[in-house]
């Protein structure tokens, strides 16, 4: 488990760590049930999210 900051860490491993990001916290502090439906329903991955 981190407890620290880590700089320059890639999306890939951000995403790949298992934790709670930044984007489903504020989904959730939105309403549970919008975290929910975006977990169940992750967006299409298009070429401007990859790079």
């Amino acid at each position: 488990m981190y407890n620290y900051i880590l700089y320059d860490l890639s999306s890939e491993d951000y995403f790949a760590a298992p934790a709670v990001n930044r984007s489903a916290l504020w989904k959730i502090l939105d309403t549970p049930a919008s975290y929910k439906w975006a977990v169940d329903n992750p967006p299409e991955t298009t070429e401007a999210m990859v790079n």
